[in-house]
């Protein structure tokens, strides 16, 4: 890859008046200059489209979508506009850090085999200086290099580095498509490229998550569909290949142990049976669950505590165990 390749960075954009402005800014603040800017608006009913505009750099393009199409639709829209040689995700709410762009392109720059980059993170709620949870890097020294193939367990702190969105970075001559199910729609392309080619995995923290604007809040719709059940037939279809059956047994069997989303369902959730239908996928995926006290512990926690008192202690939590930023590295 040439040295100083141009990255299409992608944001996908709804109701965001509040929030863009940052999330631009941190990008529009960055050593690494070479890159566009493409927004897809899943057509806001607020003045996000309007903030955006007042942003005059022409490395900034806005298309917005006539009709609401939802966040994998909206995310497949991308496609038809980058022109970069690298695609690189960024949430509205989101915000980029540690010279998060630059070390991303370094590591595809540095290493040919690279397909996918991946990195640690932090959330945070008012306060972007103050970490409420953080997802760990794999080598806090130095940059890692990770071949699925050879080292099928290293597919765990890869699933647990690819829920949220931003900082996600994908070669574009290796890019497919991103898919249209909810929770695994970015992961899609992400998986289907380790297949063949290496993950990066940068040991700083290059993104930082806003949490209490995230649609996993206010947007009970998008449970409809069972998060766990969706990453587990992408698991199954990506990598069907006897040659990925490890790998797939392994990314499987971490999934259906994701005790901690029974909380997230049970709190944002429109209905029990939300909650219930995804304990039952649970057990079906691995039954091992039903000898495991963790499993029952947030099975019958979740259905015992009322949603608003469960709310309240969750957030609660993360307000109390806030760490400084500078505490993670």
């Amino acid at each position: 890859m040439k040295k100083r390749p141009l990255v299409s960075i992608c944001i996908p954009t709804y109701n965001s008046q509040h929030l863009i402005k940052d999330a631009l800014d941190s990008i529009l603040n960055q050593s690494y200059k070479n890159f566009e800017i493409i927004i897809s608006d899943d057509g806001s009913k607020d003045k996000t489209v309007s903030v955006i505009r007042l942003i005059k750099d022409k490395r900034i393009h806005i298309h917005v979508n006539k009709k609401n199409l939802g966040y994998g639709e909206n995310i497949r829209q991308f496609k038809k506009y980058i022109k970069g040689d690298i695609i690189y995700l960024m949430a509205q709410d989101d915000l980029v850090i540690n010279e998060g762009i630059k070390r991303t392109v370094s590591m595809f720059v540095n290493n040919k085999n690279v397909g996918v980059v991946t990195r640690p993170y932090y959330w945070f709620g008012k306060d972007p200086m103050v970490a409420i949870r953080h997802i760990n890097n794999v080598n806090p020294k130095k940059d890692a290099i990770i071949n699925i193939r050879h080292h099928p367990n290293q597919i765990v702190p890869i699933i647990e580095s690819v829920g949220q969105l931003s900082g996600l970075a994908y070669r574009v001559d290796l890019f497919s498509q991103f898919h249209t199910d909810v929770f695994p729609a970015h992961i899609y392309p992400f998986m289907e490229t380790l297949r063949t080619h290496y993950c990066g995995f940068l040991s700083k923290y290059s993104i930082a998550v806003g949490t209490y604007d995230s649609q996993t809040r206010f947007k009970s719709s998008i449970y409809n569909m069972s998060p766990t059940d969706s990453w587990l037939r992408m698991f199954e279809t990506v990598f069907a290949d006897k040659k990925f059956a490890k790998v797939r047994k392994i990314a499987k069997d971490h999934m259906a142990r994701n005790y901690l989303g029974l909380i997230q369902l049970k709190n944002h959730g429109k209905t029990p049976w939300i909650l219930y239908r995804e304990i039952i996928i649970m057990v079906k995926a691995r039954w091992q669950n039903l000898f495991n006290i963790k499993f029952w512990f947030y099975s019958l926690g979740t259905i015992v505590v009322p949603r608003f008192a469960l709310l309240y202690f969750v957030d609660l939590y993360k307000e109390t165990i806030g760490k400084k930023v500078s505490q993670l590295t």
